[in-house]
């Protein structure tokens, strides 16, 4: 049985939420989102202590900043591939 702490207040809430959207820094990824049309695909190398499921979701939440849709193809266990799809307007 979990323990059960104290509800959390909308501003505790908040303040939890953006220490964890702070600590995040996308540039990279959306410079490099920035210059991939739809039918481009970006190549990336995963590195060594790096999780390939994190850098996913950092390439997922740079693609919807920028209004951009991808999808995910099959690629080794030391890269991801994706294809831009679409651009929202």
């Amino acid at each position: 049985m979990p323990e059960f702490k104290p509800v959390l207040s909308p501003e505790e809430l908040m303040k939890r939420r953006s220490a964890r959207s702070a600590r995040v820094d996308l540039t990279p990824y959306l410079e490099y989102l920035q210059n991939i049309k739809p039918g481009y695909a970006g190549d990336l190398e995963i590195l060594p202590g790096e999780k390939k499921s994190t850098i996913k979701r950092r390439v997922t939440m740079a693609a919807n900043r920028l209004g951009k849709t991808i999808r995910y193809l099959r690629s080794g266990e030391n890269e991801l591939i994706f294809e831009v799809v679409s651009e929202q307007t």
